[in-house]
């Protein structure tokens, strides 16, 4: 059960870490779309690792900082914050392979702060769910 507790911050953490990344990679678009692909795909699999235990009827809990006693930041996975996750993480994935055929067609020039946005936002979508 203790490797299931990660997975919420592993689910935060993917999309955050390929934030920084696609800023640091945004002048090369192959890379730069690979890690948001490859991101979208990881955050897939963190959430649907999830899926068994909170169909089970296990509400997943991390507590990441006690701010007083009795009172904790706490991410908590339960079955509607699930179906949020999922839909966050599917929708990602499909968006990230319709946006780089769309955005290099069109050859807008924002693109990597396209990526890094969605990429923040996404993380924050779980974060919230």
């Amino acid at each position: 059960m203790g490797d299931l507790n990660l997975l919420p911050v592993v689910a935060i953490a993917v999309p955050l870490l390929a934030s920084v990344l696609i800023l640091l990679v945004g002048r090369y678009e192959n890379i730069r779309e690979g890690v948001t692909i490859t991101a979208a795909v990881a955050m897939l699999g963190a959430v649907l690792a999830m899926l068994p235990s909170v169909l089970s009827g296990t509400r997943i809990t991390v507590s990441l900082l006690p701010m007083v006693p009795g009172g904790d930041f706490a991410l908590r996975v339960d079955a509607f914050g699930m179906v949020f996750a999922l839909t966050a993480a599917v929708l990602w994935l499909l968006n990230s392979f319709y946006a780089i055929g769309d955005m290099r067609a069109q050859r807008e020039h924002a693109q990597t702060r396209f990526y890094f946005c969605f990429a923040v936002a996404i993380a924050a979508a779980v974060g919230i769910a």
